[in-house]
């Protein structure tokens, strides 16, 4: 009778195997299963792949059939393969998964690819290296405003000194009577200047904000291929 294999023993599968097994020196797969005491399957993976029974299997009239001993001693001591030959059935049930649930492997990659990004603005944030969304938007907002004003403010400003320096000017030729007579046509001076400064302002206005706006178009698809290749 065969009985079931010790595995603290590697040697004991050759005790537990019969006398009839052990003077023909050779096995099938089951009745090598059963001497060593796994499920045949196990030993028919072990040789038709993998490296755990490489020297012990060998061919009779067309069969596959193990060396007992040499079979109980590789069995034993190459634990370290015993997984060689599931590798190919790993890879069929992975691909056999539910439409829509990743893979282990990847779905692992990227817990710790975004559970490292939020770690890194959690400490921006505490370091106060950056700020929430909303505070940042309105100190923007209030920044840009302010600029916006005081060039809207500065067509007016250069008028009215470009019409002092005109008035010095004219006072210094003719004196205060000349200024008088003339103030019509300084005063339309100063509009001339103060219409064309304002034109030249909300142009720059204008251009300042296009060139954000591509700026920003531009940094926002940057920053979504910089995260795809990090994917």
């Amino acid at each position: 009778m065969i009985m079931k294999l010790d595995t603290s023993n590697p040697y004991s599968c050759c005790i537990a195997a019969t006398e009839e097994l052990l003077q023909k020196q050779t096995a099938s797969i089951r009745e090598f299963a059963r001497i060593i005491g796994v499920d045949h399957a196990a030993v028919s993976r072990a040789v038709t792949g993998g490296d755990r029974l490489r020297n012990s299997v060998v061919d009779e009239g067309g069969r596959k059939k193990i060396i007992i001993f040499d079979g109980c001693l590789e069995w034993h001591h190459n634990k370290h393969h015993r997984k060689d030959n599931r590798k190919d059935q790993a890879r069929t049930t992975a691909g056999t998964l539910t439409p829509g649930i990743m893979p282990r492997e990847v779905s692992s990659d990227l817990d710790s690819h975004y559970s490292a990004l939020i770690k890194q603005v959690e400490h921006g944030r505490l370091t106060g290296q950056l700020m929430p969304a909303a505070r940042f938007q309105q100190e923007a907002a209030e920044c840009f405003r302010a600029c916006r004003d005081t060039l809207l403010n500065l067509p007016l400003t250069v008028s009215e000194i470009a019409k002092g320096i005109m008035v010095r000017l004219v006072r210094e030729q003719g004196g205060d009577e000349s200024v008088q007579t003339m103030n019509q046509p300084l005063n339309d001076a100063a509009l001339k200047i103060r219409v064309g400064a304002k034109a030249e302002v909300r142009k720059a206005l204008i251009q300042a904000s296009k060139i954000l706006q591509d700026e920003g178009r531009e940094q926002f698809k940057e920053a979504m291929d910089t995260d795809d290749q990090g994917l």
